[in-house]
């Protein structure tokens, strides 16, 4: 292999190192700082206990906080 031959393998092997180091920090960048909404959750209100002859009902707000209400009949 000639000089140039063995320089111009060195630079193709630095640049295709280079473009997968840096496809992998931005990956690691991209799954650390996601900003994307949480899945939703499937049920808003549940029934969680009674008091008196009312349901305690967690609700899950838009933010996914519970809140608590009591629901009497």
């Amino acid at each position: 292999m000639t000089m140039i031959d063995h320089r111009t393998s060195l630079i193709v092997q630095a640049i295709s190192w280079g473009i997968a180091f840096t496809g992998l920090l931005l990956l690691l960048f991209y799954m650390v700082f996601d900003e994307s909404e949480p899945e939703p959750s499937k049920e808003k209100f549940k029934v969680v206990d009674s008091y008196k002859s009312c349901d305690v009902v967690r609700y899950t707000d838009p933010s996914q906080r519970y809140q608590y209400f009591l629901h009497c009949s």
